[in-house]
């Protein structure tokens, strides 16, 4: 928003609400600003702990060493028994 939409915004809102409830008003809209911002941080805590504990668990199940099984020779089928 510009400068210009701010100042027609504020005017329209005094003319609508009047000088007496303006002040109100403007503390009540910065105070579910406040809780809505409050509210959206703890969310953004809760999803980063949640997303670090799932990484946790998936690098605490991963083995040391190689990451894929080996194959012995005597498990795969001999394809010149057949």
């Amino acid at each position: 928003m510009s400068s210009g939409e701010l100042v027609i915004i504020f005017i329209v809102a005094f003319l609508v609400f009047g000088p007496e409830r303006l002040p109100e008003l403007a503390r009540k809209l910065g105070k579910w600003l406040f809780e809505i911002k409050r509210a959206a941080q703890d969310v953004k805590v809760h999803m980063e702990t949640e997303i670090a504990s799932s990484e946790k668990e998936v690098k605490e199940k991963e083995t040391p060493g190689e990451p894929y099984p080996q194959v012995n020779s005597a498990d795969k089928p001999d394809d010149n028994n057949k």
